[in-house]
């Protein structure tokens, strides 16, 4: 019985935080790098995304020999409109007011002048 008991002495108060330290660490290391590689394949969709985007708004101009209103008008007149068009849609976002969002889930702004889209995200705006 006396042996049993001995096993069950308490740490010292040194060695759980040292325990403590250690765990807390990995646990911060592995938090960096999961948030590292979620910020790289972000930034992955969006360039795709945006060739994507870019790629659709000249082949609407060539089709309808105009720029569409907004991105909406784009996604939805060569989503559904021609089979030709052979862009992938599936990774898009879209709100429910039909506004499409970046893989940072912050909304494409569109210059309906120039045609160019690019992504609100702040320093991927320059994309």
């Amino acid at each position: 019985m006396e042996h049993i008991m001995s096993e069950h002495k308490k740490r010292p108060l040194w060695e759980k935080i040292v325990v403590l330290s250690v765990f807390s660490l990995i646990m911060s290391i592995g938090f960096v790098f999961f948030k590292e590689d979620t910020k790289s394949k972000n930034e992955q969709e969006l360039l795709y995304q945006l060739k994507t985007l870019r790629a659709g708004m000249q082949i609407h101009l060539k089709i309808y020999n105009e720029k569409p209103r907004n991105l909406s008008m784009l996604l939805q007149k060569l989503r559904d409109g021609s089979s030709a068009v052979k862009l992938d849609w599936k990774g898009f976002k879209v709100t429910s007011k039909g506004q499409l969002l970046d893989p940072f889930n912050n909304p494409y702004e569109y210059d309906r002048e120039t045609g160019w889209v690019r992504s609100s995200t702040r320093g991927y705006h320059e994309w």
